[in-house]
C-alpha cells in the first residue's frame, strides 16, 4: 500500500529508493512483486537489502544516493492521503526558499486502511462524534499547544520542548548540507532532523490532508517509556551540540534562543547556587524552597527539578544544567559538564 501511495502520485520526476534493514517478514517479496511497475513509473528505482545496520546509517545511505531536489521519507507502513501529496508539497518549496520542510494534516488509518479518530485516550474510534482527535496533526497541535499557522510551528524554541512535526514531509535535499549525517547518538531521528532544521530554516504546515498514519499494536509512539528514554538520549546529545557548535548560517530566532539558553542557565546557577550557600537548610528543605523560588521570584521555565539524597539537579528546557551534591564539609557543583569540588562556607560566592 505505501508503494502504490507513491506509485499514484501525480508528480511525475520522482526516485524511489528502497532500503529492507534485515527485515523478517514478506515486504522484501512484496516489493519485489511491484518491482516491473516501480521500474516503469519512476526516474530512478533502487531496491536493497541488507543486514540490520539500524535506522541512522539507512537513512545516511538512502540520502546520498538520492539524485533529487527535495526529499520525502516514508515508513512502510504509511500512506499518502491523495495523489497531489508530493505535487503541492514541492510547490510550496518551490516558492517560498526560504522554507526547508513542509508537511500537512496526518489522518489516522488502522491495520484495514479505515479512516479512524482518536478518543481521549488515543483509542482508536471509527465514530466522529466519538473523537476527541480528528488526526494525528490534530493531536500533536493539541498537546504541543503550538498554533500550526504560527511562527512557532517548526520553531527550535518549540521542538526544543517537544517534537510536533508531523509525518508525510517533504525535505529541500540542500539542508543535509548544513546539518550533516544522522547519528546513533541522537536514537529519535526524526526528532533530531526537525531540530537540527530548525536551526536553518522555518517550515510550513498546510492545512490540507497530505498523509494517513497508521495507528496498530506495535507502533513505537505507544510505547511512552521507551520514546521518554529515545528523546533524553536525543536531546542529551541535542545540548552537547547546542554548547559547541556555531554557523554563521543559523537563523536569527535560533541565535536568539542560544544566546537566552546559555545565559539563563547561568542567571539560574547564580541565583540558585547562592541561595543555596547562605540558606542554612537541609538538602529536602532547600530542594523545596527553590522549586517554590523558581516559580515566584525567577523568569526562568524550569521544567524539572530532581532530588535524591544528598542531591539535587536542576533541568532547564529539559536539560540538566548543574547540579550540586553536599556532604559535611563541601559541595560538589557540576554545571554543563564541568565540576568543581568546593569547601562549605556561607561567605564562599
Amino acid at each position: 500500500d505505501t508503494i502504490k501511495s507513491v506509485i499514484k502520485q501525480s508528480y511525475n520526476n520522482i526516485e524511489l529508493l528502497i532500503i529492507d534493514d534485515g527485515s523478517n517478514d514478506k515486504s522484501s517479496q512484496q516489493i519485489i512483486d511491484l518491482e516491473s511497475q516501480c521500474k516503469e513509473r519512476f526516474s530512478n528505482y533502487y531496491f536493497e537489502r541488507q543486514e540490520n545496520k539500524g535506522l541512522a546509517d539507512t537513512l545516511n545511505k538512502l540520502v546520498s544516493r538520492s539524485k533529487g531536489d527535495y526529499i520525502a521519507i516514508i515508513a512502510s507502513d504509511d500512506q499518502y492521503a491523495n495523489e497531489n501529496t508530493i505535487l503541492n508539497e514541492v510547490n510550496f518549496l518551490e516558492k517560498n526558499n526560504d522554507y526547508a520542510l513542509v508537511c500537512g494534516i496526518n489522518k489516522i488509518i488502522n491495520s484495514d486502511n479505515e479512516i479512524c479518530y482518536w478518543d481521549e485516550n488515543q483509542n482508536l474510534t471509527e465514530d466522529k462524534n466519538k473523537a476527541f482527535y480528528s488526526s494525528f496533526s490534530d493531536y500533536l497541535e493539541s498537546v504541543s499547544e503550538v498554533n500550526f499557522d504560527s511562527d512557532k510551528f517548526g520553531s527550535y524554541a518549540s521542538l526544543y520542548i517537544s517534537n510536533h512535526v508531523p509525518n508525510g514531509y517533504v525535505i529541500r535535499k540542500s539542508i543535509f548540507e548544513l546539518i550533516g549525517n544522522f547519528t546513533n547518538k541522537a536514537p529519535l531521528e526524526d526528532y533530531w532532523l526537525m531540530l537540527q532544521i530548525s536551526k536553518f530554516a522555518k517550515m510550513k504546515f498546510l492545512r490540507i490532508e497530505t498523509f494517513l498514519y497508521r495507528w496498530h499494536d506495535s507502533n513505537t509512539v505507544k510505547n511512552f517509556e521507551k520514546v521518554n528514554k529515545l528523546q533524553n538520549l536525543t536531546l542529551k546529545y541535542e545540548s552537547e551540540i547546542l554548547l559547541k557548535e556555531d554557523s554563521d548560517k543559523y537563523l536569527k530566532s535560533f541565535k536568539i534562543f542560544k544566546k537566552q539558553y546559555l545565559s539563563n542557565s547561568f542567571y539560574l546557577y547564580r541565583q540558585l547556587y547562592s541561595s543555596y550557600l547562605n540558606s542554612g537548610k537541609d538538602f529536602a528543605e532547600f530542594t523545596r524552597f527553590l522549586l517554590k523560588k523558581s516559580r515566584e521570584d525567577l523568569d526562568i521555565s524550569i521544567l524539572k527539578l530532581v532530588h535524591r539524597q544528598n542531591k539535587f539537579s536542576i533541568f532547564v528546557f529539559g536539560v540538566k544544567i548543574f547540579s550540586i551534591f553536599s556532604s559535611k564539609n563541601y559541595q560538589k557543583l557540576s554545571i554543563l559538564g564541568i565540576t568543581f569540588k568546593l569547601k562549605k562556607s556561607k561567605n564562599h560566592e
